[in-house]
């Protein structure tokens, strides 16, 4: 009764239909009160198929929610910085854990301020020629995390657009396990190596001048 009532009231409902093929089609109408018009004097009633329009959003929904879960269930820290400017847009859950604190926290910063000192200068470098295009192998760096611990690195770096601005994608690696593996292998080598010197000097210690002795 109260659309009727307001002259010029215009309505749009949204009907879902099963087709006599058995597909679903959409059908938006759309009502408008042209009582109150001598000339006309009804309801007007348009409708029209939407229903490409409805699978086309459907599937923009499902792809985002794909990226979503895609990006921050991942279990690699991913970052998002305009590459014009180099501040952080966007970052996953592991970059939180990764830099030791909440994603928000990161999204704001300028990428120089995600390293310590000594890197700065070399990240910045890397982070502009990804930015002009360069397409390279993962580097090595270094991150500060909110503790002040100094976190060994690897990042990859891909360059896109998104809504007109251009996005650059860092992620990062965390190489501490590594790093550790390698050091104890290099140590183990040492005292494998050190161990065949001491070896090797007992044996000629041990050899009288006119006795042959193999080791």
């Amino acid at each position: 009764m109260r659309f009727v009532e307001q002259k010029g009231e215009v309505a749009q409902s949204l009907l879902r239909f099963v087709h006599r093929d058995g597909s679903i089609r959409y059908i938006e109408g759309v009502r408008t009160n042209l009582l109150h018009e001598p000339a006309v004097g009804a309801v007007v009633v348009n409708y029209r198929d939407v229903t490409a329009r409805q699978q086309a959003e459907q599937a923009l929904r499902e792809s985002e929610e794909l990226f979503r879960l895609l990006f921050e269930g991942g279990r690699d820290a991913v970052l998002w910085a305009d590459a014009d400017s180099g501040f952080i847009t966007r970052c996953n859950r592991a970059a939180g854990i990764l830099f030791g604190t909440d994603s928000p926290a990161i999204v704001g910063r300028h990428q120089s301020s995600l390293h310590p000192p000594e890197e700065v200068e070399h990240a910045t470098t890397m982070f502009r020629r990804y930015a002009a295009g360069a397409t390279e192998e993962p580097t090595e760096s270094a991150i500060l995390r909110a503790d002040g611990e100094r976190v060994p690195v690897e990042i990859s770096c891909s360059l896109t657009e998104i809504g007109g601005r251009r996005i650059l994608q860092g992620v990062f690696w965390d190489l501490r396990e590594r790093k550790r593996a390698e050091t104890e292998r290099l140590a183990l080598e040492r005292r494998f190596l050190h161990a065949q010197k001491l070896e090797g000097l007992g044996c000629w210690r041990g050899a009288s001048p006119t006795t042959s002795t193999t080791c």
